[in-house]
């Protein structure tokens, strides 16, 4: 999400506050390493007061419209639970301080939460494997937000034993040929070649039934 806001010009509204009289407004984001400042703009104190008021209220239109932009760009992608728990915030920066709060503080409640709802997470037979794996992704992303870390091996049993029990032969097959510590990508790789021929099958069979009906 952070890359998403960077990328769309407005996470200024995140780590800076809302303008007032005299400050200028600064935007510094790191890139690749490298800190790079944008100018949003600048009220000056030696003006006039018309001219004053006419510059303040030009940055401040151009740092509300970054702010609802930014905030709408976060509510898209939340969950409708998550998104009912911050809809009390009116600015981007108020609210993402409370999603790190809520979702991210690295309390053991959190970490338990999250562990749980990794090893409870379940592929059923009707839900699509590349679904549950962004799923799977999430999770793992959110306990390492929280300086969780967990092993490649222990991220391929994890993932293993929450397929149903159709997946067993190729599983099987994966456990032949590679050890616990096998590369995640492999596992995945695999596993995506076997969803995608089992809905090939499926469609062949539609298309047969199809054919003689």
């Amino acid at each position: 999400m952070e890359d998403l806001l960077v990328d769309r010009g407005v996470w200024g509204a995140i780590v800076n506050d809302r303008p007032t009289v005299g400050i200028a407004v600064v935007t510094t984001i790191k890139m690749s390493g490298t800190a790079a400042s944008t100018t949003l703009g600048s009220v000056p104190t030696t003006t006039s007061k018309g001219e004053l008021s006419t510059a303040y209220h030009a940055t401040l239109a151009k740092w509300d419209k970054m702010d609802l932009k930014a905030r709408g760009l976060i509510h898209i992608y939340l969950k409708d639970s998550i998104l009912m728990n911050v809809m009390d915030q009116d600015m981007t920066k108020g609210l993402w301080q409370k999603l790190e709060n809520l979702y991210l503080s690295k309390s053991l409640v959190n970490v338990l939460f999250y562990r749980k709802k990794l090893y409870n997470l379940l592929l059923h037979d009707e839900d699509s494997f590349a679904a549950h794996l962004d799923n799977f992704n999430t999770l793992v992303n959110q306990l390492l937000a929280m300086d969780v870390q967990l092993i490649e091996g222990e991220k391929v049993v994890t993932l293993l034993c929450s397929l149903s029990n159709t997946w067993d032969n190729l599983i099987v097959v994966i456990g032949g040929v590679g050890s616990i510590e096998m590369l995640w990508e492999t596992v995945c790789f695999t596993l995506l070649a076997g969803d995608m021929q089992q809905i090939g099958s499926e469609s062949l069979s539609r298309d047969a039934l199809t054919a003689r009906g």
